[in-house]
């Protein structure tokens, strides 16, 4: 996605833009082409937490201006309250949401974040994992070439023959 700076400016052009393309979509083309309520709505659906803006914000795709982040969270979701729009539709940003849900539908995904947010945390558990999983890897390596050695080894004592 663009980045997209979010200031006091951005409820007002959007409201408006939506507006107008609310009216006048079925004039313009025959076909709907809603690109404002579909980003609206997306948005809206994106940042539904503060912790999503924080979390967007840190990935550079929005930049606000605002006091919080919950006040992003709070101007998208009001500006998106009211607007008549079908998620189902055909729609630019469609997939992306797709892919967005197949990716949070998907149990690896939702494991891989689980052990992120949980074990590696924090770089000094991180740092101790990996070292830990160095540990029992080195030691199964040397287990596996000790067995390997014996079982090849040459007898060391001669084999006397029946009577002797």
């Amino acid at each position: 996605m663009a980045q997209h700076t979010v200031d006091d400016k951005t409820n007002y052009i959007l409201r408006n833009v939506l507006a107008y393309e609310q009216c006048y979509r079925w004039s313009a083309t025959s076909r709907d082409t809603s690109y404002v309520a579909a980003y609206v709505v997306f948005m809206s659906q994106l940042l539904s937490t503060p912790e999503d803006v924080a979390l967007l914000s840190r990935r550079g795709v929005i930049e606000h201006m605002l006091g919080n982040d919950a006040d992003v969270c709070a101007m998208f979701r009001g500006i998106a309250d009211g607007v008549v729009f079908d998620p189902a539709s055909e729609h630019y940003l469609m997939p992306i949401g797709v892919a967005l849900q197949a990716h949070y539908k998907s149990r690896f995904h939702r494991w891989r974040a689980w052990v992120m947010r949980h074990r590696f945390g924090n770089p000094w558990l991180a740092a101790a994992w990996v070292f830990g999983a160095m540990a029992v890897l080195g030691t199964i390596v040397q287990t596996v070439l000790a067995v390997l050695s014996y079982v090849n080894q040459a007898p060391t004592h001669k084999v006397l023959g029946p009577g002797i």
